[in-house]
């Protein structure tokens, strides 16, 4: 009796935790910095069905020693991604991106046949945050990735990352 009740249950109990994580995840995060165009984007397409979106918080992070990715010093990370987005999709984000860049210091990009493929823009320094925003647009299969990063980030390690090096 008791083997056949953990058999039901377990299963369940998993079902509906993995159910409760993405309603979590799908949630537009609340407390994006106003300053910053992306939180737009993010709001706008949280919910949408062909988006992923994924909201690490400083307290997430510690737990995993403020480092994702080989990236040290993290207090903040979302990052949105759209599967098969539409031209106006593609459109909304570029613009944002646009306006985000007009306060950056520190701008990579790259374009390819007329599309910004990939950039790199360093909004916000401080001595004890600083904050990023990643964009790479793959039009062979189609998605965009949009990462929102803050935290005491290393831009050098940040950069060396991006480019593969160690």
């Amino acid at each position: 009796m008791k083997k056949t009740f953990l058999r039901s249950f377990i299963p369940t109990l998993l079902l509906l935790l993995m159910l409760w994580q993405p309603a979590r995840a799908a949630n537009a995060p609340a407390d994006l910095p106003q300053n910053h165009a992306v939180s737009r984007i993010f709001k706008k397409y949280a919910r949408h069905k062909s988006a992923l979106l994924v909201n690490l918080e400083e307290a997430t992070l510690k737990r995993k020693g403020g480092e994702v990715f080989g990236v040290k010093g993290l207090k903040r990370m979302i990052t949105l991604t759209l599967k098969n987005p539409t031209a106006e999709m593609v459109k909304d984000v570029q613009q944002v991106i646009i306006q985000d860049k007009r306060n950056s210091d520190d701008i990579q990009e790259v374009y390819d046949s007329g599309y910004l493929v990939s950039a790199y823009y360093r909004l916000d320094v401080s001595d004890a945050n600083s904050s990023y925003l990643l964009y790479r647009y793959d039009r062979n299969r189609n998605h965009i990735i949009l990462i929102y990063m803050q935290g005491e980030i290393d831009s050098e390690e940040l950069l060396n990352l991006l480019h593969g090096k160690k």
